[in-house]
């Protein structure tokens, strides 16, 4: 093979495997925008913390997250108990779902079986 021919098989399979990576992109795009509009679906329908308040307040406390964690890991007593579950929420100054104000949360058992339990609750930083 001369000189030049090894040259431009080369340059058609450079382009072609771009062509290939560019399109893997393109797809990794449309699932990340297809996952931040649940994500803001099921964050607008929901509250941002559980049924515990933290021990020392007597409310929810937030643990704010970096932007790019999507999961959090569940910690439960026993055999097969922890969970990974998804982070749905975005911390906000202005939060319009789940107020704590005026409401009564559970107090953390004497015994906790569940990181649950312990009133402080994972959101993503807006950074």
């Amino acid at each position: 093979m001369h000189k030049q021919t090894k040259f431009w098989v080369g340059v058609c399979l450079a382009l072609l495997f771009s062509s290939f990576s560019f399109e893997a992109e393109i797809q990794a795009g449309r699932r990340n925008r297809i996952m931040q509009s649940w994500q803001r679906q099921h964050a607008s329908e929901t509250s941002w913390h559980g049924e515990y308040g933290h021990q020392t307040t007597g409310t929810p406390i937030a643990l704010i997250v970096p932007p790019t964690a999507t999961t959090m890991r569940v910690h439960n007593w026993g055999v097969t108990g922890n969970m990974i579950v998804p982070l749905y929420h975005q911390y906000s100054l202005n939060p319009s779902t789940g107020t704590t104000v005026g409401r009564r949360f559970k107090k953390t058992p004497m015994y906790p079986s569940s990181t649950e339990q312990f009133g402080v609750y994972y959101i993503r930083g807006p950074w």
